[in-house]
C-alpha cells in the first residue's frame, strides 16, 4: 500500500486501500476497515468513521473525519477467542459469573456435570 498525501481525497484513499470493509447508513456516515502506515513504514489495522454534517436545509455543512487504531482492539479479541476456546476444551467444567453473579460462560464440561443449564 502507498502513502496517501493530505492532498488526496477520501475516495483515492478508498481505491488505494486493500483489506477493505465499508458500511453505509443513513443520512451518511462512512465507517471503513483498512490498513493504515506509521511514519516508521509499519502497517496498521485503522477504521475510519466519516460523517456528513448537514444544516437545517439539509445541504452537507461540513465532513467530520475520525481514524480508529485497531491493533489493540484485535489483539484483545484473539486472546480471547483463545482463552474461550481453551474453557471449551478443557476437561474441568468451568463456569464464569460476573461482578453481578450473572453467568457469563457455562462450558460444555459443566453442563455434562450439572445436567442443566
Amino acid at each position: 500500500m502507498r502513502s496517501l498525501s493530505a492532498s488526496q481525497t477520501l475516495l483515492e484513499m478508498y481505491e488505494h486501500a486493500h483489506a477493505l470493509t465499508v458500511h453505509v447508513s443513513a443520512p451518511f456516515t462512512l465507517s471503513i476497515h483498512t490498513r493504515g502506515k506509521r511514519k516508521s513504514g509499519e502497517e496498521f489495522p485503522m477504521r475510519v468513521f466519516v460523517l456528513n454534517i448537514s444544516d437545517d436545509a439539509q445541504q452537507q455543512a461540513a465532513l467530520l473525519v475520525f481514524a480508529e487504531d485497531l491493533t489493540s482492539t484485535l489483539q484483545r479479541e484473539a486472546r480471547l477467542r483463545v482463552s474461550y476456546t481453551a474453557a471449551q476444551v478443557c476437561h474441568l467444567g468451568l463456569v464464569c459469573v460476573n461482578a453481578s453473579s450473572v453467568v457469563e460462560l457455562f462450558s460444555e464440561q459443566a453442563t455434562a456435570m450439572f445436567g442443566y443449564f
